[in-house]
């Protein structure tokens, strides 16, 4: 009887315990970009027409910060006075890059891992 009475009460704890299970810290990074429909090399849309990707994330205006990234995405090229769509703040520079290269999944990986960078979005120039 104790047994029972004993799981049962661990059966019952356990989702107020769950916070402190949790991970800390900042939320994962929203990465709002669907990758299915992308080839090896980085490229999506129909046999005659594959292109690439272009994508933009702001990072705080810090030259180490910078220097991380640009280990991270080398193609990454730094806008320091534009918000871009994404909306940079004027403590942020905004950065670009594209899809177009094989290792892009491991790349948008590290970058979604990055504690400073809040949202990777698509960039559609007009």
């Amino acid at each position: 009887m104790f047994i029972r009475g004993g799981f049962i009460l661990a059966v019952l704890l356990l989702p107020a315990c769950a916070s402190f299970w949790q991970p800390s810290g900042k939320p994962a990074t929203s990465l709002a970009i669907d990758l299915s429909s992308f080839n090896n090399m980085g490229l999506y849309g129909p046999p005659d027409g594959l292109r690439s990707l272009s994508y933009e994330f702001c990072i705080p205006a810090d030259t180490a910060i910078l220097r991380r990234i640009e280990t991270i995405d080398v193609k990454a090229r730094v806008y320091r006075s534009s918000p871009g769509r994404i909306g940079c703040n004027d403590h942020q520079w905004l950065m670009i890059s594209d899809t177009h290269r094989p290792d892009y999944r491991k790349v948008l990986g590290r970058l979604a891992a990055e504690p400073v960078i809040d949202k990777i979005a698509p960039v559609w120039f007009e």
